[in-house]
């Protein structure tokens, strides 16, 4: 009967380890410390219906935009790249996106609350420095998509960034909406 307890023990013991390593495990990936993916709490792509997005913009010029839509939709993914970390080409793909998509919904709208959505010093930085590699990666986008098509591919953004990266206006949008955050 000893032999049995200590074996169920034993038993207990060994299933705490393996429940602690699956936990650390958890946590590792979403700190982004694993082989370069996407990770787990990168900012998608706000509207999926990208095509009527450019349509809409099109059609109606520039809209007006919220404090919120600004945050959540520009300034939130452009703060989710961290160069260097593992994801974060992908990420920079999804920012990229993301950044493009806003210039096709919005145009170049008043963005003279950004300085205001910082929470930090490093933040602010953080965000001039990743506009800057993000337009980089844009400007390659709009002048050579197909050679850099399986970046945005692999970041799961493919259809998005093709269907506005067709669109003339979106991109002269980007341009002075490019333009107005370098203000900052």
């Amino acid at each position: 009967m000893e032999e049995g307890v200590f074996t169920n023990k034993k038993w207990l013991i060994v299933l705490a380890v393996l429940l602690l390593m699956l936990l650390i495990a958890v946590l590792v990936l979403r700190m982004g410390k694993t082989e370069e993916r996407l990770p787990d709490d990168t900012v998608p792509v706000q509207n999926p219906d990208v095509e009527q997005l450019v349509q809409d913009h099109a059609a109606a010029g520039a809209k007006e935009v919220s404090r919120t839509d600004i945050k959540e939709k520009l300034v939130d993914p452009i703060l989710a790249y961290y160069p260097g970390t593992a994801g974060s080409s992908l990420k920079r793909a999804v920012a990229a996106t993301n950044v493009l998509a806003f210039a096709a919904e919005y145009g170049a709208c008043d963005v003279s609350v950004v300085p205001e959505l910082f929470g930090t010093e490093e933040e602010k930085k953080r965000f001039s420095e990743n506009l800057l590699t993000i337009t980089d990666l844009l400007k390659e986008t709009e002048d050579d998509f197909d050679t850099i098509s399986g970046l945005y591919e692999d970041a799961g953004v493919y259809e998005q960034i093709r269907e506005l990266a067709a669109d003339p206006e979106a991109w002269n949008s980007l341009h002075e909406l490019i333009e107005n955050l370098s203000a900052f």
